[in-house]
């Protein structure tokens, strides 16, 4: 998965800019990934310091499912509108105008 998100990142990239801007797109896609991870760990820490919750894993399990839930329903259309696009709407530059120049 690694590979094809660095793919794609090089793919939209500003040649100009070179390796900068693959830079911060994989600084903010790991910041991305990361704080979920944090936040469920926090959680049931929380929820096993709880006297009546010996175990916190299914607690945070069942409401990481139903948060999961409500995004897919709140975010679809938008993912699915994302998705249709063509893949010249991705390009942080106009590749017309580099090619002109």
């Amino acid at each position: 998965m690694f590979v094809a998100q660095m793919a794609f990142f090089n793919r939209i990239s500003d040649a100009r800019i070179g390796g900068t801007y693959v830079t911060m797109l994989n600084t903010i896609s790991n910041l991305g990934n990361m704080w979920p991870a944090t936040l469920v760990l926090t959680a049931k820490g929380a929820i096993e310091r709880l006297p009546s919750s010996p175990d916190g894993f299914y607690p945070v399990a069942m409401g990481s499912v139903l948060v999961g839930i409500l995004w897919l329903a709140w975010m679809q259309p938008r993912v699915r509108s994302l998705q249709s696009r063509p893949a010249e709407s991705w390009l942080a530059t106009d590749r017309a105008t580099e090619q002109a120049t």
